[in-house]
């Protein structure tokens, strides 16, 4: 999840309509969605917030940092997501996915998979190593099984980015899975 500002210097923005039509009052606020992003879910889920204010923003108020802000802004921080199943995204499908099927690129889908395979034990050796708590979410799983078993609803806002019901339905199952290790 990326958000992107004025002040955020990049090739890409969603700063302007139709990105963000269905956020609070139908603003674009530089969320590559067209409403709320997962870190907004999470947080309002938690009772911190409705949605966060980017990092990186100037309009950032001091108490806000309390409440969490987002840190992916512009590119520039991290996604607490594992890598999703990248070769069935909409624009995978139209490059690769053939010319009627327009099915998942596997090879992709594969790499996705070897990434997740490898980051959930080095962030378990890393849990014991440092203080605090670092624990690893599969995504993959989730959104995988999303385009699969409900191919005929909207998934995707664009060519790469969910939808804010995408992202909730998998804030929630991630949270029932989940939310015992984060409290």
């Amino acid at each position: 999840m990326v958000i992107t500002t004025d002040s955020t210097y990049t090739l890409l923005k969603c700063n302007f309509p139709p990105y963000g039509k269905d956020f609070q009052g139908g603003l674009a606020t530089g969320r590559f969605s067209d409403g709320r992003v997962p870190s907004d879910l999470i947080a309002e889920k938690l009772g911190l917030a409705k949605s966060l204010p980017a990092f990186m923003s100037p309009n950032l108020k001091p108490q806000e940092i309390l409440k969490g802000v987002t840190f992916a802004s512009g590119g520039t921080g991290y996604d607490p997501l594992t890598a999703m199943p990248v070769g069935c995204v909409p624009l995978q499908r139209t490059v690769f996915g053939g010319l009627f099927t327009r099915g998942c690129f596997e090879p992709l889908n594969n790499m996705a998979k070897q990434f997740n395979a490898r980051l959930s034990p080095a962030l378990e050796s890393l849990d014991k190593e440092l203080d605090g708590v670092i624990f690893y979410i599969d995504v993959y799983d989730t959104l995988f099984d999303m385009i699969q078993l409900r191919s005929s609803s909207y998934i995707f806002w664009d060519s790469y980015h969910p939808t804010d019901r995408a992202y909730q339905v998998i804030v929630d199952n991630l949270l029932d899975k989940y939310l015992s290790k984060i409290y």
